[in-house]
């Protein structure tokens, strides 16, 4: 039992870079879905521009 310090720690390099490759994606998901949301939004509550003429 005296080798599992070893696996500890590569558990924990394992889920630090992880965490270093999850933030980033979850950053431009949430970005990328706002603007989704807000191009939603505008599709649905602003006429088109050759419709005002």
């Amino acid at each position: 039992m005296a080798c599992c310090p070893r696996i500890d720690f590569g558990a924990y390099v394992v889920g630090y870079y992880q965490l270093l490759f999850t933030f980033p994606v979850a950053l431009v998901a949430m970005i990328g879905t706002g603007a989704a949301g807000a191009a939603w939004v505008r599709h649905r509550t602003c006429l088109p521009l050759n419709a005002t003429g």
